[in-house]
């Protein structure tokens, strides 16, 4: 079965290209062919029924292009490039750029062109295909840079050719990606998410404020560091984070608020990792790794409690960015492009990352990815620029997803953050030790009674309300939540929920024993097209069960 998918990676190291040699890794210049061989281009191009083709012979290399029969009236052609090939640091090595237009440039296919490079004639390219580096086409606007996009192209080592079906014509040319630099490059983060807090208030920490002592405890002192602070006349707590890791940063009691700030700007690839961290119920806010912040809380709270919860999705979604970067993609391409960074948030809360965490589970993730890029290229299709943007990003995750050493090494990575624990820190005040010393013996507590419920459900692709749009397959991933309420107020505790879906092929019942389901949800895959009954009930012992049900809606996807 041929994968596909999405990922992403950050560091991105020059690799040097002459105008008329490929570099090796190294930076050397790799061994040329023979002089013969390089002389002036030379093309042909013809039509028939068939379609329109095209040959031409570059720096040795003969480029093959063929259009489909819908385009046989036009007239295509293969000529020398004059873009500049973008730096990518996992690629290495590459052909030179040719130009392959259509009608003088003055049209687009209406189908896929096939595009073929032809190495026979080039050994010192053939011999780059080592230790499973993997052959793409990438192509460049001569005119707009940005408009930079990446194809998976097929390697035949028996015609030693390279092969790819390309959606629009321009630069062009063929280039090599090599496993082991991505791998490198995704270590790196991983390397950064160990560390252990040396602030002078790594154990505890102590404010005055209006003749009111404030005293904070780190019940695990270690990672995370936690300053009490007066800001402005008001409580607050100032974090850092001596760790890689991503923290979604709770609060209790709620009275006690909190308005959570950065300390800095974030990177790109921070941003996505604090979205993808952020759809924890009830969460202020997400502490980043290696960085800081500020958590204010509201006047008159004597006593709260903070949590910090780890959030792997974080540092998953770092890691994947960082090997996209490494493919050549411009992350501040996609900063605009709201779509993208709902795919990845998206993909990465519908998947349970937990110890268990396996390469299957990444690659269903990066799957899911692909699948939403894929839609989000065809709603950009005004602007070439953000299409190509999208589409090198659905190719860099596919690239990313043919790596099984890469991808066993992800997900272990992973597993091991997964085991790490929350960071608990108390804070208290001298205002609440009198008030606790002075006071009556405290009676039990009501119970709480849950009055209503609250199920929704995601995914992306949504048309409206529980309405969304099949995958390419067929099928479709979704996510359901469900809230529990007494009144305004959250319950989280003291009861069981059962989550049931029924529909077109599909029967699926899950129990968890509390009274919410929060990230990352109860995962469903709807099998085909059709309306899914979706019920939540919420049980308390000696209570009546409290039920809510929706009816989601899988549509097919229109045809282009």
């Amino acid at each position: 079965m041929r994968r596909t998918g999405i990922s992403a990676v950050m560091v991105v190291a020059v690799i040097a290209l002459a105008s008329c040699a490929v570099l090796d890794r190294d930076g050397r210049q790799a061994t040329e062919a023979p002089a013969a061989q390089r002389s002036a281009i030379s093309n042909s191009s013809s039509a028939d029924a068939g379609g329109s083709q095209a040959v031409a012979s570059v720096d040795g290399v003969e480029i093959r292009a063929s259009a489909s029969a819908g385009d046989s009236r036009r007239h295509l052609t293969i000529s020398e490039g004059h873009a500049t090939i973008p730096e990518a640091a996992a690629r290495v090595a590459s052909t030179k750029v040719v130009s392959v237009q259509m009608d003088a440039g003055k049209t687009q296919p209406s189908a896929p062109v096939r595009v073929e490079f032809d190495l026979s004639d080039r050994p010192d390219l053939v011999a780059k295909f080592t230790d499973g580096v993997v052959a793409v086409v990438e192509t460049v606007s001569e005119s707009d840079p940005n408009e930079f996009d990446m194809f998976i192209a097929q390697w035949n080592p028996e015609t030693k050719s390279i092969t790819a079906d390309l959606t629009h014509l321009t630069g062009v040319w063929a280039s090599f990606v090599d496993p082991k630099v991505l791998k490198a490059g995704v270590q790196r983060v991983f390397e950064k998410v160990r560390g252990n807090s040396n602030s002078q208030c790594r154990e505890r920490s102590e404010v005055t404020l209006d003749g009111i002592e404030y005293t904070l405890t780190a019940v695990s002192p270690g990672a995370v560091a936690g300053c009490l602070v007066n800001s402005g006349g008001a409580l607050a707590v100032d974090f850092e984070n001596a760790t890689g890791s991503f923290y979604t940063i709770v609060v209790a009691p709620d009275t006690a608020g909190g308005v959570w700030t950065n300390s800095g700007a974030l990177s790109i690839s921070d941003s996505a990792g604090a979205l993808a961290s952020s759809v924890t119920l009830g969460s202020k806010g997400v502490l980043v790794g290696r960085s800081g912040g500020r958590l204010v809380v509201n006047e008159g709270i004597d006593q709260f409690d903070v949590r910090l919860w780890p959030q792997q999705q974080g540092i998953l979604t770092k890691s994947l960015l960082s090997g996209i970067s490494m493919l050549g993609l411009d992350l501040k391409q996609l900063e605009s492009i709201t779509g993208a960074w709902d795919c990845i948030a998206t993909a990465t809360n519908a998947t349970q990352i937990d110890s268990s965490f396996s390469p299957g589970d990444l690659y269903t993730m990066i799957t899911d990815v692909s699948q939403c890029v894929v839609t989000q290229v065809s709603l950009q299709s005004g602007d070439r620029a953000r299409s190509a943007a999208l589409h090198r990003l659905s190719s860099a995750v596919e690239v990313f997803s043919l790596f099984q050493q890469l991808m066993d090494f992800t997900a272990g990575s992973v597993q091991a953050i997964a085991r790490d624990s929350v960071k608990d820190f108390r804070i208290r005040s001298t205002a609440s030790s009198s008030a606790s010393s002075t006071a009556a013996t405290p009676q039990a507590p009501a119970p709480v009674v849950v009055d209503r419920i609250e199920l929704k459900t995601w995914a992306y692709d949504r048309v409206e309300g529980n309405t969304y749009v099949a995958d390419n397959t067929g099928k479709k991933n979704l996510t359901v939540h469900v809230n529990s309420f007494a009144g305004d107020k959250d319950v989280r505790a003291g009861c069981q929920t059962t989550v049931t879906v029924t529909g077109p092929g599909l029967s699926q019942t899950e129990t968890t024993d509390s009274c919410f389901v929060g990230n990352p949800g109860i995962g469903f895959v709807a099998p085909s097209p059709g309306e899914y009954l979706v019920a939540a009930t919420v049980a308390q012992q000696g209570r009546a069960d409290i039920t809510s049900q929706v009816v989601v809606n899988v549509i097919s996807r229109a045809p282009r």
